[in-house]
């Protein structure tokens, strides 16, 4: 965790005899509020990614849905470039339709690395991460 977020920890006084379980007991108390801190914390970054991700879903579904025409676009694209290949022999006509077939072509792979970008923000990384962070401070303890 960052060192705005801890608190300085307590260090028992060896003066006071009877005072080191009260030291412990505030050592740990201490702890305890730096946890619920820290679960206040994450449960706000979990509700602002999974808010962000639910943006990126639509766009995902949105982009989902675009795919599906441009692929059946590329699919006669690509027919119709074989086919007028082998019927003309020529190139003239076939460098025309592989010019329509490279359009639909990158347009889905635009489409598929957009895909992938919006996909990544649906594991929630920056929560994960500082989940991690607290459940490696809660095993090294106060």
């Amino acid at each position: 965790m960052s060192e705005e977020q801890r608190e300085p920890p307590v260090m028992p006084d060896t003066n006071k005899a009877g005072g080191s379980a009260q030291d412990e007991l505030s050592a740990w108390l201490s702890w305890l509020r730096q946890l619920g801190v820290l679960g206040g914390a994450l449960s706000t970054l979990a509700t602002a990614e999974i808010r962000l991700a639910s943006g990126d879903l639509r766009r995902l579904l949105l982009l989902s849905l675009l795919m599906l025409p441009i692929l059946v676009f590329t699919w006669l694209g690509l027919s119709v470039f074989v086919s007028w290949l082998v019927f003309s022999q020529s190139g003239m006509a076939g460098a025309g339709l592989f010019t329509f077939f490279a359009i639909q072509a990158g347009a889905t792979m635009t489409i598929a690395l957009l895909l992938k970008k919006y996909s990544r923000s649906l594991t929630l990384p920056m929560t994960r991460r500082y989940l991690d962070e607290i459940v490696e401070d809660i095993k090294h303890g106060p």
